[in-house]
């Protein structure tokens, strides 16, 4: 299965329920993707997940983003096993190969590997290529513009900030249930 996303805001969420899973062996984290964020926006996001090895699934999921025919500068990649399916170092010799055919020397990339209980298949890789920002290129120029990322990561906070205000001026022991539904409410 191939899943691709082209909205900034469908792959920072996507992102975020990624991160939000599994257990890492190597992580990535919001600070990360923040940090990429930086004078450059996210412009494809590509996720294949099958029974095929991880090196197999590189090759499709750069295969999809190449056919686009973006420049991406950056790249985040997560790596994903059943954790009843270990991945094998083979495999990932086999995605280190992939990686030095599909990005050049001026191309950076960060990754991670994460094992999930409830994947359907035995892999997923979930690639996300960032291009370079034009607005933060012309940061002198427009200092108040600012990606989405940036800007949904302060409402978050904010909006945390005042639920522990609240829930801290009210009760002791906050109503799970009440957050749950006013998030619901919210979205």
């Amino acid at each position: 299965m191939i899943q691709i996303i082209q909205r900034e805001q469908e792959i920072t969420n996507m992102f975020l329920e990624d991160t939000a899973q599994g257990d890492w062996a190597i992580k990535l984290g919001k600070a990360d993707f923040e940090k990429v964020s930086i004078g450059r926006k996210p412009i494809i996001a590509v996720k294949a997940e099958d029974d095929k090895s991880i090196g197999e699934l590189s090759e499709i999921a750069f295969d999809e983003i190449k056919k686009t025919g973006c420049k991406p500068a950056y790249f985040i990649v997560i790596l994903s096993y059943r954790q009843d399916e270990e991945l094998m170092m083979q495999e990932l010799s086999g995605f280190n190969d992939c990686v030095s055919t599909y990005i050049d020397k001026d191309t950076d990339l960060k990754w991670s590997v994460q094992s999930l209980n409830d994947m359907p298949f035995k892999r997923r890789i979930t690639i996300i290529a960032f291009a370079q920002d034009q607005l933060a290129e012309d940061k002198e120029k427009n200092p108040k513009e600012e990606n989405y990322w940036r800007k949904l990561s302060r409402e978050i906070s904010e909006r945390n900030k005042a639920k522990r205000a609240e829930n801290h001026t009210t009760s002791s022991c906050p109503d799970i249930n009440s957050d749950f539904t006013n998030n619901q409410n919210n979205d």
